[in-house]
């Protein structure tokens, strides 16, 4: 698949313990599903930096080996990769099977409530990468959503929890966040972070600094996506200032936008 930044991740730790890494990546860029074509060059900077190769666009053909250890990875151009590890990134589906015959599945999920509990059995809560659910806060209006991250994860799963012992309240609200830390054993740790959805039309941005991000808007130019980072990364309080612009729905003024803009004079 095209790189996540699981996949990122991984060479990151990689190259931290002194390997040397090469990411293959069937993608023209990394990480499309969600980085911009400026943000994907900027985060590959950073990782060619710490001395990470990329072969974008690129699939491996053959991966050899002698003695049952690998020894090399054959690409379809014809470059051969020497390699004694290879982490293939395959992705993931949702294990549905225990309950599959319960529930209706939606976007590869069990389908729940907006209380995250089975429609047919209010005692029995899915959370986590397995749940689909209406999302009722005010950018998703209700859409059914299943989210693959740590941060939905627990989000849901405390809410399940206090839904189950304390009986539910306000239907679950989940704003989409999803980060990545790499590199944080060095003086220069690479730390981006998103809140919100994407859309259409996305202005980038780079500061002086080196710090990178995009802001997504509606049709009515309101903030309803964000992305910061860089490395070294913003600071807490940047970090804050970006994602209130999406909690708020600011309207962007018409121009280019930067950091600068959200963090306010």
């Amino acid at each position: 698949p095209a790189i996540s930044e699981k996949i990122l991740e991984v060479a990151a730790a990689l190259a931290g313990w002194g390997m040397k890494v090469a990411v293959v990546n069937r993608s023209s860029r990394v990480f499309p599903a969600l980085f911009t074509p400026a943000i994907s060059e900027k985060i590959q900077g950073v990782f060619e930096s710490h001395g990470v190769v990329f072969r974008c666009g690129e699939t491996p053909a053959e991966i050899s080996g002698n003695n049952g250890r690998v020894s090399s990875v054959t690409l379809h151009s014809g470059e051969v990769l020497p390699a004694h590890v290879v982490a293939v990134g395959l992705g993931a589906t949702a294990n549905t099977d225990l309950l599959q015959d319960q529930t209706p599945l939606a976007s590869g999920g069990l389908q729940v409530t907006e209380h995250l509990h089975l429609p047919s059995h209010r005692n029995v809560y899915a959370v986590g990468d397995v749940c689909a659910f209406p999302n009722s806060h005010p950018l998703f209006g209700g859409a059914v959503q299943r989210s693959e991250h740590v941060d939905q994860a627990r989000e849901s799963a405390a809410f399940a929890a206090r839904a189950a012992t304390q009986g539910p309240t306000e239907p679950y609200s989940y704003l989409p966040f999803f980060y990545s830390r790499v590199f944080e054993y060095t003086s220069t740790p690479l730390i981006w972070k998103f809140w919100g959805k994407t859309t259409e039309e996305v202005l980038d941005y780079t500061e002086e600094s080196g710090i990178f991000g995009a802001y997504w808007l509606d049709p009515q130019r309101r903030v309803v996506g964000a992305l910061v980072g860089g490395s070294p990364p913003p600071s807490d309080e940047q970090f804050t200032a970006v994602k209130k612009l999406v909690l708020e729905g600011v309207v962007a003024p018409v121009g280019e936008l930067g950091l600068s803009w959200a963090s306010g004079p």
